[in-house]
């Protein structure tokens, strides 16, 4: 799904919450632009750590760490390039997002796309199409996991804030 959107052209890919980098690793070994600047943003100083040192053992060139917050979102990037952000399983562990952060990643220079990889099915309406078995099954299961995100203080807001962004024309879902 991400590699998709990186085409030749892009220069800088950005994860955010990336843990130790995998993410952006496997990108890297499975063809994504080789030239390109990876930036590892995360708020556990362990693992920017161990992603710095993968890419030392990997010889990956240009791959970047920095501390980040999503409650205060910061991008020190001042060179304008072609840039994909990426989200995979780390705005579900923050219980409230803000629309202010989706603002400040648009501000980055060269911005073109953001990919959310999140487990957040159950935000989102039911497709009235759907079949009946299908819908109980579906009802079922995203009441499941609502009640488990609860539990766990997991993201409960992202689907609410991007179709927000989207109704006031800031962004386009696709």
């Amino acid at each position: 799904v991400v590699r998709e959107y990186l085409h030749p052209g892009i220069q800088r890919v950005v994860e955010l919450g990336g843990g130790a980098g995998l993410n952006l690793f496997n990108l890297w070994l499975e063809g994504a632009p080789s030239s390109a600047a990876y930036h590892l943003l995360d708020l556990s100083k362990t693992g920017l750590a161990v992603g710095d040192r993968i890419s030392r053992l990997t010889g990956l060139t240009g791959f970047h760490i920095q501390p980040f917050n999503f409650y205060e979102p910061e991008f020190h990037f001042t060179d304008n390039v072609p840039t994909v952000v990426l989200t995979h399983y780390s705005i579900e562990q923050i219980p409230k997002i803000s629309g202010y952060l989706f603002e400040a990643i648009m501000e980055i220079p060269g911005f073109e796309t953001c990919i959310h990889i999140e487990p957040v099915g159950f935000q989102m309406p039911n497709d009235d199409a759907m079949p009946d078995e299908q819908k109980r099954l579906f009802t079922a299961l995203d009441k499941f996991n609502r009640e488990w995100v609860e539990s766990v203080d997991f993201n409960r807001n992202l689907h609410e804030v991007l179709c927000d962004l989207e109704a006031r024309d800031v962004i386009e879902i696709t």
